[in-house]
């Protein structure tokens, strides 16, 4: 069995959960919650402020899988935008991401927003109402501080129950932690 951290990357709410997995479904929720950056209203321009909450963010992620040591990172990548401020977020979701996989040499699984959508409702289009009913169905006794972390969490876990498909989470199911 191996450790999987599972991620909904975001600029302002980024959704984690860190599972044992070993084949046996569901997989046992070991931590989650959610990671937010707020704008810094003293600021010296946006631009400088995004990069402070980037690198916020991906600190807290380096963290996180330094802590828990996954044979596996699994991530929704995040959906395509049509206004300037979701593409720019949509490229620090992405620029955060492959830092990730470079700077912890963790093998990754890239999850597209459909496939969690099919994966924790049947359906290829649903709301996020449907899939967190469909996560929730999954592992009942989740509890979230608010809203927000409800999303975020459960878009982490659909696109782990997406990814049970893949090669990668099978070998990290199979993945024995080093003797202490």
């Amino acid at each position: 069995m191996g450790k999987i951290v599972t991620l909904d990357v975001s600029e302002c709410a980024t959704g984690y959960a860190v599972v044992m997995a070993a084949g046996d479904f569901p997989e046992q929720v070991l931590a989650h919650g959610c990671i937010v950056t707020k704008p810094e209203q003293n600021r010296v321009s946006k631009m400088h402020d995004d990069v402070r909450r980037v690198c916020l963010l991906a600190g807290d992620l380096q963290g996180l899988v330094e802590r828990w040591v996954p044979s596996l990172i699994v991530a929704e990548l995040p959906s395509w935008s049509q206004s300037a401020s979701g593409a720019k977020a949509q490229g620090i979701s992405l620029g955060v991401l492959g830092a990730l996989r470079i700077f912890t040499d963790t093998p990754c699984v890239w999850i597209d927003p459909k496939e969690t959508k099919e994966a924790a409702t049947g359906a290829r289009k649903g709301s996020k109402e449907d899939v967190q009913d469909g996560v929730l169905a999954i592992w009942p006794d989740l509890e979230f501080r608010n809203n927000v972390e409800r999303e975020a969490v459960c878009d982490a876990l659909g696109a782990l129950v997406a990814a049970r498909a893949t090669d990668l989470y099978m070998m990290a199911c199979r993945d024995r932690e080093a003797p202490q």
